[in-house]
This record gives structure tokens, sequence and C-alpha cells, in this order.
């Protein structure tokens, strides 16, 4: 087996084997044989037939190898790679290959913006060359794709796929078909979940929901040294710790006309009739509402975001005072950020945060909860990168990633 070797710019990538046939790549993976036998060849199959003329499925058994390979492949080239297994599992044409132009939103999930998208995944290439356990890539890359959710569809299919392919020196995806159809696991967890819910168990790795909370537990206590004297964030990061053990609720959070929302809205019920948002373009109203809607984690982006805000208006005592309240049923301090402006929720709330915002307030706080975003995304790649400076109850994040038996099973004593 020789190592990949980094191409120059106008040359077709090729993964280098032996067995490999002359002339066959990525780009060009040739003609596949007929397949023996009745049973025709699924969309799987065919997937892992191109692992295989590419030679990608012999170069996985070397571990130096596959680093060097890694490192030495331009990241463009990486991108492309992903795509083509998106492609293969989606049983779409060439043409619908690529990465979806704008955002997804995904029930709970927000995709980053496609400038954010590409210097995370890049981020996460990098990465992969600096672990040394491949069960740590494989579920950081899985955990990745998901959270960047890049495709117009297939996104948790490719991830599936790609940890399939990282775990294992021997995986071949045409044994676990299961896992990479619709139509599975409907009846346990709703068309949403697909094939994630029995893939998560199967694997032992944690739900993608429950490490979002991680990668936000790690990403606070990383920034509570750039804040020192800031009390606000190491109690955020005390509470969330506290919250995920006990499964309790939200702790910071934006509120007020965002269940519904999706990219091209252009607006959030409740800012219709705000006069600063009313002044952007519709691109930058669909930033805002995607920066508003962000509450993926008990402690949300969009919350963060608020607080940093005001941060730099030198307010942030007030804001802190205004949106405290104390959640009855847990016994712990939460703070609900109203951007509501109807009467009711005002006076339920007592203040209504975006009513005098401006347009460049606006602007702004999209700003400051893509730059947060991003920052999360790449914590959750550093906590298996650096395993030992992202802890959990004094384990490993990434320990705990990896052993989701034992997370669950302490989750269920603790609610006795």
């Amino acid at each position: 087996m020789k190592s990949a070797k980094k191409p120059n710019n106008n040359e077709e990538i090729e993964i280098a084997s032996s067995e490999t046939p002359e002339g066959v790549s990525w780009q060009n993976p040739g003609e596949f044989p007929e397949f023996a036998g009745k049973q025709q060849k699924t969309n799987v199959d065919r997937l892992q037939a191109l692992l295989n003329r590419v030679g990608f499925s012999e170069l996985k058994k070397d571990d130096k190898e596959f680093k060097s390979f890694i490192e030495t492949t331009d990241k463009q080239d990486m991108h492309r790679y992903l795509s083509h297994i998106n492609q293969k599992l989606r049983e779409v044409s060439s043409k619908e290959r690529g990465f979806h132009d704008g955002r997804m939103v995904v029930a709970e999930l927000i995709s980053p913006n496609r400038e954010t998208q590409t210097r995370v995944l890049d981020y996460e290439i990098d990465a992969l060359a600096q672990m040394d356990n491949p069960r740590y890539r494989a579920t950081s890359a899985y955990y990745i794709i998901n959270d960047l959710h890049m495709f117009p569809d297939g996104n948790g299919r490719t991830a599936r796929a790609v940890f399939e392919l990282l775990d294992s020196p021997e995986a071949n995806i045409s044994e676990q078909q299961q896992f990479f159809s619709h139509e599975n696991n409907r009846d346990q967890l709703g068309a949403a979940e697909h094939g994630a819910y029995e893939f998560q168990e199967t694997k032992n790795i944690i739900r993608t929901q429950d490490f979002n909370q991680f990668a936000m537990l790690g990403y606070l206590e990383k920034i509570s040294s750039d804040n020192e004297g800031n009390d606000i964030i190491s109690e955020l990061r005390g509470s969330l710790e506290a919250r995920i053990k006990e499964n309790g609720g939200n702790i910071f959070r934006v509120y007020g006309g965002l269940q519904n929302y999706s990219p091209g809205d252009t607006a959030i019920p409740a800012l219709k009739n705000n006069e600063g948002f009313s002044s952007l373009n519709e691109e930058d109203k669909d930033r805002v509402c995607c920066a508003l809607r962000d509450g993926l984690s008990r402690v949300s982006v969009s919350g963060l975001a608020m607080l940093k805000f005001y941060q730099e208006k030198g307010q942030q005592k007030e804001f802190l005072e205004r949106t405290k309240k104390k959640n009855s049923d847990f016994d712990y301090d939460t703070w609900t950020i109203n951007i509501d402006p109807d009467p009711e929720e005002k006076e339920f709330f007592g203040h209504c945060e975006c009513e005098d915002w401006s347009k460049e307030d606006f602007l702004h706080y999209a700003e400051l909860a893509e730059s947060i975003k991003e920052q999360v995304l790449k914590t959750s790649i550093d906590i298996f990168v650096n395993p030992d400076d992202y802890k959990f109850s004094d384990k490993n994040i990434a320990e705990v990633a990896t052993n989701a038996q034992e997370f669950y099973k302490e989750k269920e004593s603790n609610k006795r």
C-alpha cells in the first residue's frame, strides 16, 4: 500500500492502492460490475463498492497510512469525498451532489451559515489527524456532520456511514444496511430520527442532542477564564452540569414566537411590527431569525449572544436581573429572555428585549450568535482532540460520550 500524496491543483485525487484499477478515483470511479445473484444492489452496496474501487477500504486498515492521507489531502477534495458518500446514500445523480446553499432548520437544530460550515469542517479534518483513538475520530465526525447539516438531505445517513468508515479498520457498511434507511425506527422516535436511535444505541455513543449539551458545557468551561470576574458564566456552567445529571429544563434561552419559524418565513411573529427588524433585507432577517431561534442546548447560543450583546453595552447586570426567574419544578434559577412585545407576554415577563433595537443592533446580534455557534462547534471537536481538558463529573467528556450505556444508567439512578 502506497500512502496517498497531496496532489497538484490540477490533478484528480486518487487514493493509491495496488489493487485499484488504473485511472479509478473518486472523481472517476469507473463502471460497477453487475451484482451477482438475484438481489438488487442497494445504494449502500454501491457506496461500499466505490470505497473498495478507489482503495479506501485498504487504506483504512493501516492507521498510520490513513492519518497521512488525512494530513496530505487537500481539504476541498475531502469535501468532495464527503459529497460522494452523501450522493451514493441518497441515490441521486451527480448533478444533485454537493452542499446545501443556505442554512438548515430541522426541529431544534439550526445549522450555521455556509462560511461557518466550511471553517468548522476544515477544523474537523485537521483534528481527525490529531486523534489517535479511532473511536474518538469516528464519534467526533458523526456529531459534527449531524450538527453542520451541510446537505439538503441524508445528513444523518452520511454521519452514520462516516462513523462506520472511521471506527473500524474492517468496516463494511454493506453489512449495516439497517442504519441507512429512512424507514427504520419511525415507530420509536418519529420520522426525524430515522435510523439514528438504533445506531447510537448499538454503537454505545450518547444521543446527538445530549452531546450538544456537553459541547456547550465545554464551551462555557473554555471561556470562563476569559470572563474572569463575570460570575454568570461559571454559574451557567454549574447549572448546566446539574441539569444534564438531573435531566432538567432550559436555563438560559430566548422566548417569543419562535416555534414555527423556518428559513424564508421572513419573520418571527413577534418581530413583524418591529421597525428596526423591518428595515432589514430578507437575507438579514433570516440571519436574525436563525440567531434568535438557536436554542439546541439548555444554555442556548441565542441566549449567550443576548448576554454578550448587553455586556458590550454595559447593561449586563440589568439584563440578568430582569430575565431571572425561579424554576419551581426544579428549584433553580433560569433566565427567560422575552422578545415578544405582546402586552400579555410583557406583563408576564416584565420586558421585551428587542422592542427598541435598531437595524444595526439586530445585525450585530446575528454576528455575535454566529461567532458563538462556531466556537461551540469547534469545542465539540476539541473534546476529542484534548479529552483531558473537558470534564463532566470528573470524567472526560469524550469517554462519557463513547460509553452511553454507563451515562444513561447513571442518569436513571439520579432520578431515583
